[in-house]
C-alpha cells in the first residue's frame, strides 16, 4: 500500500539534515573561515535572514574564548572576512544587498578617547 520500493528508515540525524535551511554561499563561507579560525569551533553560529532586496547575515561567537580572534586587531580579520563574503555574494548571482552583523565594535565615543 505504501509503494511499489522498499521501505526505509531515516536515521535521526538525516531527519534533522533534511530540515535544515540551506544557508547561501556567503553565510556558508563565513562559517567554514570562522570554523577553522577559531578553538572553539562548535560555538560559531551563522544565520541568515533574506528578504525581498537584503540578506542579513549574523555571525555568533563565544565572546570570551575567540571574541578577539573573530574580530582580530582593528577588526581586520572581520573585514578580511566580510570582504570575501561579499565576493562571494556576487559570484554567486545574488543582487541582493549583503548585511553582516555580529562583530561591530561596542566602544561609544566616549571609550575611544
Amino acid at each position: 500500500m505504501l509503494g511499489d520500493g522498499p521501505l526505509t528508515i531515516s536515521t535521526k540525524q538525516e531527519i534533522i539534515t533534511m530540515t535544515e535551511t540551506k544557508k547561501g554561499p556567503a553565510a556558508q563561507f563565513i562559517e567554514e573561515q570562522y570554523r577553522q579560525l577559531l578553538t572553539s569551533p562548535d560555538d560559531v553560529k551563522v544565520t541568515e535572514t533574506p528578504s525581498e532586496r537584503t540578506l542579513i547575515i549574523t555571525v555568533h561567537v563565544n565572546d570570551k574564548k575567540d571574541g578577539g580572534l573573530a574580530r582580530g586587531k582593528e577588526f581586520r580579520t572581520w573585514n578580511a572576512i566580510k570582504d570575501l563574503a561579499f565576493v562571494h555574494h556576487r559570484s554567486a548571482g545574488d543582487k541582493r544587498r549583503l548585511m553582516l552583523e555580529g562583530m561591530e565594535s561596542n566602544k561609544t565615543e566616549s571609550d575611544k578617547s
